[in-house]
C-alpha cells in the first residue's frame, strides 16, 4: 500500500496522500464548486472510482458514450414497457414498408460505423448495445443478444440485416426461445 494510516478518529481513518501541482489545484477547485471538505472531495471519487471500476455500474467511457447518444438529439430514452407495446402493436398491423424503413436506418449506421471505422463485427455489437435493446453475451466466436422484450425480435432483425449489409458483413441471426438472437459470422 502507498499511504501511511495516521490513526482512527470516529471510524475515520486518517491518510497521507502526496499530489501533484495540477491534481492539487483541481482538488481545490471541486471543493469550492462542490462547497465541501478535501476529504469528503476524496472520499466521494474513491467511491465513484470503486462503483465505475468494481461494481457493475456503467464507467466513464460508458457514461460518455450515452451522452453523445442523446446530446444530439438524434435518441429519445422511452419507459420498456411503451417500447413493448409499440413494437406489439407494429408486428400486428405495421406495412412491409416499416421493416424495409428499419433495415434502411440500420444500413444508414453501418454507413456511419464505416466512415469511422468501427467494422468489427463484436465492437459492432458492443456500441450497439449502448442503445439498450439487447444485452450482449458473448462465447467463442456466437454473439447472445438478450432482449428486453420478444416483441424486439423482429426490429432488430431488420435493423441488423441492414447493419451488416452496409459493412459487408456476413453473419446469420437466428432466433432463440423468448427473448434471444444469436449472430455467428458465417465462415467463408
Amino acid at each position: 500500500m502507498e499511504y501511511i494510516e495516521y490513526g482512527n478518529h470516529e471510524g475515520f481513518r486518517r491518510i497521507s496522500v502526496a499530489l501533484d501541482p495540477e491534481t492539487f489545484r483541481a482538488l481545490r477547485e471541486l471543493t469550492k464548486k462542490r462547497g465541501q471538505t478535501i476529504s469528503q472531495v476524496v472520499r466521494s471519487s474513491i467511491m465513484m472510482a470503486y462503483q465505475s471500476e468494481l461494481e457493475d455500474t456503467p464507467s466513464l467511457k460508458e457514461l460518455a458514450i450515452y451522452a453523445e447518444l442523446l446530446h444530439g438529439g438524434d435518441h429519445v430514452i422511452i419507459d420498456i414497457e411503451l417500447w413493448d407495446a409499440m413494437l406489439n402493436e407494429i408486428e400486428k398491423y405495421g406495412s412491409d414498408e416499416f421493416w424495409k424503413l428499419t433495415e434502411e436506418e440500420g444500413y444508414r449506421h453501418g454507413i456511419y460505423f464505416r466512415s469511422i471505422e468501427l467494422t468489427d463485427l463484436r465492437e459492432i455489437l458492443k456500441y450497439t448495445e449502448y442503445k439498450n435493446w439487447f444485452k450482449l453475451k458473448i462465447s467463442s466466436g456466437c454473439y447472445t443478444l438478450v432482449l428486453p422484450t420478444p416483441h424486439s425480435k423482429n426490429f432488430i432483425k431488420a435493423f441488423l440485416r441492414g447493419l451488416f449489409r452496409a459493412l459487408d458483413i456476413s453473419v446469420d441471426i437466428v432466433e432463440a426461445p423468448r427473448t434471444l438472437l444469436l449472430v455467428e459470422k458465417k465462415r467463408k
